[in-house]
């Protein structure tokens, strides 16, 4: 800088970016010149939601290089696993890591990390509902349907019209699945048509 005379360097430049710069670049929201000196080899990591088989790895790698599980050798319970697996981690990696070490904390001097110990996110979950994946087996589809159905009514309080709306199927068609899995709908509404699902 401020110089006169050129000067030869051999660096290599690495960079790394959550950001599309092939389409910002277009935008005109960073510069092109710029984008096609950094874009001579790229490579893409997928978002840890893309690639579940991962994650239990991650996890393990995280425990292990942890101080106070190293002592009492700590290890997930298959209900955990399935529970970080079905998570969409939209913080990735360094999320992943932050609940792995909350949950060492959480679950004391127990040398197994159990789904309870396991917390996402904000600390009030009010506002969502969460699908219970802790399953002592892998579940059937439709063991995973009726989950999901039971979630969605919990969600509206058992109006069958918001229900219907969210699942994008017929309020009869809701009914169907109250009477299947034995549920309670919401008491102000009738059984739709007034009639009997046929």
């Amino acid at each position: 800088m401020g110089g006169t005379k050129d000067l030869t360097a051999n660096v290599r430049i690495v960079t790394a970016t959550n950001r599309n710069l092939e389409q910002m670049s277009r935008e005109g929201n960073f510069r092109s010149d710029l984008y096609y000196r950094l874009e001579a080899f790229s490579i893409t990591t997928p978002s840890l939601r893309e690639r579940r088989d991962d994650i239990p790895h991650l996890a393990e790698h995280f425990i292990r290089n942890h101080n106070f599980s190293r002592r009492i050798n700590k290890t997930f319970n298959k209900a955990a696993i399935r529970k970080l697996i079905s998570y969409d981690w939209p913080g990735n990696v360094r999320e992943l890591k932050n609940v792995v070490e909350r949950a060492i904390i959480l679950s004391k001097d127990n040398p197994s990390i159990k789904s309870d110990h396991l917390a996402f996110g904000s600390t009030n979950s009010k506002s969502k509902p969460k699908l219970n994946l802790s399953f002592d087996h892998y579940p059937t589809l439709h063991e995973l349907e009726q989950i999901y159905f039971e979630t969605i009514l919990e969600k509206y309080s058992g109006h069958r019209s918001s229900v219907a709306s969210t699942l994008d199927i017929s309020e009869r068609n809701v009914y169907r699945l109250i009477q299947k899995y034995g549920l309670v709908a919401s008491k102000n509404e009738s059984t739709p048509d007034n009639q009997n699902p046929g």
